[in-house]
């Protein structure tokens, strides 16, 4: 599993904004069964996530992805409930280990 936050190293204009996310579905929902992590991310300040990237406020900021990395995305929920229920919208037959 990768780690969503990784330190972001020297930044010599400012923290980076974010990170990036990758394997949502275009523009239908992805049927297979994968099985993701499901993680809330830490926010320093309320701002920046332990490896220094910068995602502003408020709301609490989640992660989820798979093991083959295939699937990496971070998202605001209010809650791990409601956090599942946005995956489940564009992966439908996902679980969560």
């Amino acid at each position: 599993m990768i780690d969503p936050t990784p330190d972001v190293g020297p930044c010599p204009y400012g923290a980076p904004m974010g990170r990036r996310s990758w394997g949502a579905p275009a523009l239908v929902p992805d049927e297979r069964p994968l099985v993701f992590h499901l993680r809330r991310i830490a926010l320093i300040d309320g701002d920046y996530d332990v490896g220094g990237a910068y995602w502003g406020g408020p709301g609490p900021l989640f992660w989820y992805g798979d093991d083959e990395s295939e699937v990496s995305i971070f998202i605001r929920a209010g809650s791990r409930a409601a956090a599942k229920s946005e995956v489940l919208k564009n992966f439908p037959n996902a679980t969560f280990k």
